[in-house]
């Protein structure tokens, strides 16, 4: 959902206006370029090929991305800026977590989707194989970002960002809307971000669903 003001539209002529616009959640950032960033008052309020260039960044789905490239070859040797800074940040938080947060768990997520929900590959003992998935594969320390170059030290190593890609999306395109004149935006991509108040001037409130119907909400 997504709530645009401004003191003065400069698409309608008014003095004042708030345009309500759902798009849609986004449960992975490989589902971006479906999402739409139009409304029928105000006309376009953020780029598409914006989108449209993170999809082709961050998403696992598609062969041609970035981020598939460098899991196929083991290597990418002119990753984007932000490819490399979302590296980067998910290696920091690597340390601090001493590998309880891992990007490069990836193989792991493939053998259990393939056992478990796909059935393409059914593992005779599925302990046993994720233990040496693990064991081979899954080491964030393995991951080296050296000048433009993104590299995995070991064959059919493979990272996955879905842990911190939708949030850095959500704050670009809230960043888009904010540079855009928005002075009044929730960004609701899967990740939220709010900005200034909602338009009734009150503070946004988010709430998680609980039992039958039930809603616990904050403000935001």
């Amino acid at each position: 959902m997504l709530f645009r003001s401004r003191p003065f539209d400069q698409f309608t002529g008014k003095s004042k206006s708030s345009v309500v616009k759902r798009f849609g959640t986004i449960p992975e950032a490989v589902n971006i370029e479906n999402t739409s960033f139009y409304d029928d008052k105000a006309g376009r309020f953020v780029d598409k090929s914006e989108i449209a260039r993170l999809h082709r960044i961050f998403s696992l789905a598609d062969e041609t991305s970035e981020i598939a490239r460098l899991n196929r070859d083991g290597a990418l040797a002119d990753a984007s800026p932000e490819l490399r800074a979302l590296v980067g940040v998910s290696l920091e938080l690597g340390a601090l977590s001493e590998g309880a947060f891992d990007i490069t768990v990836q193989p792991l997520w493939r053998l259990y989707e393939a056992h478990f929900w796909s059935k393409t590959d059914i593992a005779p003992d599925i302990e046993a194989r994720a233990r040496d998935v693990a064991r081979g594969l899954v080491d964030f320390r393995r991951v080296a970002i050296e000048g433009r170059a993104i590299r995995l030290a070991r064959r059919n190593m493979a990272i996955t960002l879905n842990g911190v890609a939708q949030g850095a999306i959500t704050d670009r395109v809230a960043d888009l809307l904010r540079d855009d004149g928005f002075e009044t935006a929730f960004v609701d991509l899967g990740e939220m971000r709010a900005l200034g108040r909602h338009p009734e001037g009150r503070p946004w409130r988010v709430g998680v669903r609980e039992g039958a119907g039930g809603l616990t909400a904050r403000e935001a």
